[in-house]
């Protein structure tokens, strides 16, 4: 009877969920509240990865990064933004 039961237990199918995401589409990751200190070391920002925003016309050339998260009383933003 145990060897039935163990074969039961090794049939039974996993579901793996995946998100596709599309072009042009991000995942923003939700986190808990945390206190801003405006240099970004805060830990929940390493749950994240930057996020590049490509150059819009201008005489200026810059390179400009973000990252973000939402809680369930927020969104977070954090900004890099280089002039080259």
């Amino acid at each position: 009877m145990k060897r039935y039961s163990l074969l039961i237990c090794l049939c039974i199918p996993v579901i793996c969920v995946s998100q596709t995401l599309k072009p042009g589409e991000t995942l923003i990751e939700h986190t808990k509240d945390f206190e801003l200190t405006g240099n970004g070391k805060a830990a929940e920002w390493s749950a994240t990865t930057w996020i590049t925003l490509p150059h819009r016309d201008g005489a200026k050339k810059y390179e400009t990064r973000a990252k973000l998260l939402y809680s369930t009383t927020g969104i977070y933003g954090l900004f890099f933004v280089k002039i080259l």
